[in-house]
């Protein structure tokens, strides 16, 4: 019997934990979704991984990555003497908690390359219609589609033919002089990284661009090129997800604190009301192992992977979780009693616990009340609830894995029968 009432009443105390865990996470992703923190921490992480701010705003509006809300963006583009990229980087975000490795370096390539021709592409376009100018963009489309010194000289020679004449064909030359220095540099690699390249060279934050360059130095095709952008964006999204976890365990104690105080989930009267309580304890028990089997294991499941979901859905999910805390019939929640010697008499001679010994009626707590146990019940109140708050911010999957296994031992050797 006195081996059976322990493991009740462990079983018990682990249930208990593993739904006030589930209610600690379900809070948790209710405040991270109407905050928006996972897209948060995503571009406060692609912000240090990417340390040229021009570029993290073209990643930003990125069709591919669409981090920022551009219906809203377009309209703060209406306001006159602001900075675009400051716009973008500073504009509402979107829903977009994760980006595929694959997405990002296609993204990130794509934008490169547009950069690798970008300047010398605008200033041709920026001619007068003339067959000329149709043959330098033919020409510069083969060049930007294969990279090669003839077709460099083809598009040299074209530029050099067009008239001397201050404006548009001036900046040609000068953007295809600043395109053939980069070529230059970067020739004699491959060519299909050429124009990756020549879109390095243009990052105009020296660090960051120097830190591409080391990533890509040994790449000697497009395919290992990609291999090793997807593996630097993996390290970077990697160390923002571990800041990231410790931020919602920080955040899940807070949670947890403020739940069993406001609860007052408190281990050590719970375990005092279980013990005394045979009927008690047999329930709660009995209600642990039903659990077990019932849908309290996709709640586990789902607060183990919290998604994105609405804030009416997980505000419904915590309702439910609270009722069924609710439902154990444990001690929880505070009273406001005010106590007469009398009171405590009756309590004695009705064989009725003494109410001066309730730490869970807040007139007890209280030193002017006259309550010479004030002290002690404050000390062991305190105690109990930072036991339930730690145990709470241990996570759902964690209690309900220990429960599983406690439930089972205990089915299998016929202990509890």
């Amino acid at each position: 019997m006195f081996n059976t009432a322990i493991l009740e009443l462990l079983i018990g105390l682990v249930f208990i934990y593993s739904l006030t865990a589930i209610l600690v996470t379900q809070i948790n992703t209710l405040l991270t979704n109407a905050r928006n923190l996972r897209a948060q921490n995503l571009k406060e992480g692609l912000i240090e991984m990417v340390g040229d701010r021009t570029l993290q705003a073209e990643i930003f509006v990125h069709p591919l990555i669409k981090l920022v809300d551009t219906s809203k963006l377009m309209m703060m583009s209406l306001s006159a003497d602001v900075d675009t990229t400051d716009q973008i980087l500073n504009a509402p975000l979107t829903r977009v908690a994760d980006i595929p490795p694959e997405t990002f370096v296609e993204a990130l390539v794509s934008i490169l390359t547009v950069r690798a021709f970008g300047p010398i592409e605008q200033a041709a376009r920026a001619l007068p219609h003339s067959e000329a100018k149709r043959r330098i963009l033919g020409l510069l489309g083969d060049l930007q589609a294969e990279p090669s010194d003839e077709r460099l000289a083809a598009l040299r020679q074209a530029v050099n033919a067009m008239p001397e004449l201050p404006g548009a064909p001036t900046l040609l030359r000068q953007r295809f002089d600043a395109l053939q220095d980069v070529y230059t540099e970067v020739r004699s690699r491959n060519a299909p990284l050429i124009p990756l390249l020549i879109g390095i060279s243009r990052i105009e934050t020296p660090p960051f661009r120097e830190a591409m360059q080391v990533v890509l130095y040994s790449a000697n095709s497009l395919e290992t090129a990609f291999d090793k952008l997807r593996a630097w964006f993996n390290d970077g999204m990697q160390r923002s997800s571990t800041l990231f976890r410790e931020k919602l365990q920080r955040m899940s104690l807070i949670v947890a604190c403020a739940l069993v105080v406001l609860l007052n989930v408190d281990t050590l009267a719970i375990t005092q009301d279980l013990w005394d309580d045979p009927a008690l304890r047999a329930s709660v028990a009995a209600t642990a192992r039903a659990a077990v089997n019932s849908d309290l294991a996709d709640d586990v499941d789902a607060a183990s992977t919290p998604a994105s979901s609405s804030v009416i859905d997980t505000v419904l999910d915590a309702q439910y979780t609270a009722q069924q805390l609710l439902r154990l019939d444990i001690p929880l929640g505070w009273s406001f009693l005010s106590l007469t010697p009398d009171m405590a008499e009756n309590a004695t001679a009705l064989g009725l616990r003494d109410p001066y010994a309730d730490s869970g009626n807040l007139w007890n707590l209280w030193p002017p009340n006259g309550n010479p146990r004030w002290f002690s019940l404050l000390v062991l109140k305190l105690i109990g609830l930072a036991v339930s708050a730690i145990a709470a911010a241990q996570g759902a999957p964690f209690w309900f894995d220990l429960l599983r296994k406690i439930t089972s031992r205990s089915g299998s050797s016929g202990s509890l029968r």
